[in-house]
């Protein structure tokens, strides 16, 4: 503020000019802190900006799938090791499966019965591959990935993971903890 723009009332508290952008912050900030519900109400009220994902669920409770990357019609596994890949499409016994695509926030590419870390899914469509069958599945475009920090996870059922498996961000983990004793060979 600059000087001469300060005024106080009665009480001594400071009163800012109505146009100033810190009078603004402060009567949201206090806006906020009123409301009990603060969380809901910005999100149903904030202006959704391009690239940012809004959600009311709590991240624990966001969909991870982990599913072996069919070798039919996806990159070479190795980039899901290096954390480079940019697409996913499960193997055709997951797309069989049934699963609910739109509930989906992670990819945990299983490789070789591990799981290296998570990609953000960015988008989910179909794409047709006429040298496989069945020739449409399912692909999801993958964002940046984000290793795990501990090393990687072992996830050892290997049939359901070439089915696809659906875990809470919490199960995995606590997979990701009960596997931590786990040295990679």
């Amino acid at each position: 503020m600059k000087p001469g723009k300060m005024v106080a009332d009665k009480n001594g508290n400071l009163i800012l000019d109505p146009n100033s952008s810190e009078q603004v912050l402060r009567e949201q900030i206090e806006a906020w802190l009123k409301d009990t519900n603060a969380r809901k109400t910005l999100l149903v009220k904030s202006i959704p900006q391009k690239g940012l994902y809004y959600s009311d669920e709590e991240p624990g409770k966001w969909i991870v799938y982990l599913a072996v990357p069919d070798r039919e019609v996806n990159e070479p596994r190795e980039n899901y090791k290096k954390g480079i890949a940019k697409t996913f499409s499960p193997g055709r016994m997951a797309t069989t499966k049934g699963i609910d695509v739109s509930h989906i926030k992670y990819i945990a590419a299983v490789v070789d019965t591990w799981v290296y870390g998570l990609y953000p899914v960015m988008s989910v469509g179909t794409k047709e591959f006429p040298n496989v069958t069945p020739s449409h599945r399912l692909v999801f475009n993958l964002g940046d990935f984000c290793a795990f920090e501990e090393g990687p996870m072992k996830y050892g059922i290997y049939q359901n993971a070439l089915r696809g498996v659906s875990m809470t961000m919490e199960e995995v983990r606590e997979r990701r903890v009960k596997t931590s004793h786990i040295d990679k060979i």
